[in-house]
């Protein structure tokens, strides 16, 4: 339901193939949230304060990767860029993270959660 907003977007609902009320087994299926699992790769994630995808969103699916264990690090950047636009603010924590992080599965042992608010 957070993501009503952007299901219906044209582009997504050609994406997917369908509405979301016609085929909502397909949403599900595309929705990381919902596919959070052990298995998932240790996760760099960061989102502005005001951008396309709202941060209570982008906090549901940090507090999935939490509780399959997933070690994460999501950073909040004030402003409204989305996605590439982050990459000069973003790349080298991205780059840090994953440097620091063992290849799983030994990964899997040590779920480790670091939020910090970044300075544009």
């Amino acid at each position: 339901p957070a993501c009503d907003f952007t299901w219906t977007q044209p582009a997504i609902v050609e994406y997917i193939g369908c509405d979301p009320s016609a085929c909502p087994d397909r949403y599900q299926e595309a929705s990381p949230v919902d596919n959070v699992s052990a298995a998932t790769a240790p996760s760099y994630i960061a989102n502005s304060t005001d951008e396309l995808v709202p941060l209570n969103q982008v906090q549901q699916y940090v507090d999935e990767l939490e509780k399959a264990g997933v070690p994460n690090q999501f950073d909040v950047i004030d402003g409204d860029l989305h996605a590439a636009q982050l990459g000069p603010q973003v790349w080298p924590a991205s780059v840090d993270f994953h440097s620091a992080e063992p290849s799983p599965p030994l990964s899997r042992l040590h779920g480790v959660r670091r939020t910090r608010q970044v300075e544009a």
